[in-house]
């Protein structure tokens, strides 16, 4: 089937004439041209969307890679407050006693109190009230409460002038203090 397609190309083409063939062989050539020209165009556009593919890839690739530090940090600052919350030390009503003599603040009652449950930390607050303090020793108490080696919350403080001396304050606090779950 080849053989006979060339010798009738062939015929064809010795049937033409020298201008002819000319111009046939040039239309042949600049056909062949075309076809090498879609062929490199083609090749370099494919070239571009896989740049333009890489390019993307490596972007999404810092993100990750900004996110996975953000992670490893993060991480980081969740351990140390484990540890800090691991550490075993006297119970929240002691030390609050503690730093309460410490600081030369009368505690006139402490109430533990029931805390919201949480899934992963135990929330242990007491309800305390103190009477005629004056505004030096209560701060003093508060930055004890603050720098204790576990993290301790204050939340919910009153503090009222007390009337019979205004010198003094009437204050009423809760402090929470968390530990691990045990399951």
């Amino acid at each position: 089937m080849q053989i006979a397609l060339y010798e009738k190309v062939k015929t064809y083409v010795d049937a033409l004439d020298a201008k002819q063939r000319r111009m046939a062989f040039l239309l042949l050539g600049a056909l062949a041209f075309l076809v090498i020209i879609i062929i490199i165009a083609s090749f370099y556009s494919s070239m571009a969307s896989l740049e333009k593919e890489i390019a993307s890839r490596e972007k999404i690739l810092k993100e990750m890679t900004a996110l996975r530090l953000e992670y490893l940090k993060n991480k980081k600052k969740s351990d140390e407050l484990l540890n800090l919350i691991s550490v075993q030390g006297e119970s929240l009503t002691t030390f609050l006693e503690k730093a309460s003599s410490e600081s030369g603040v009368s505690i006139g009652s402490l109430n533990p109190q029931s805390a919201s449950p949480n899934d992963l930390f135990q929330e242990k607050k007491v309800e305390v009230n103190i009477q005629k303090v004056t505004l030096k020793d209560l701060v003093d108490f508060f930055y004890k409460i603050e720098s204790y080696k576990k993290p301790l919350k204050i939340t919910t403080v009153s503090i009222k002038p007390d009337y019979a001396n205004p010198a003094y304050l009437n204050v009423s606090f809760a402090v929470s203090s968390f530990e691990r779950k045990t399951s």
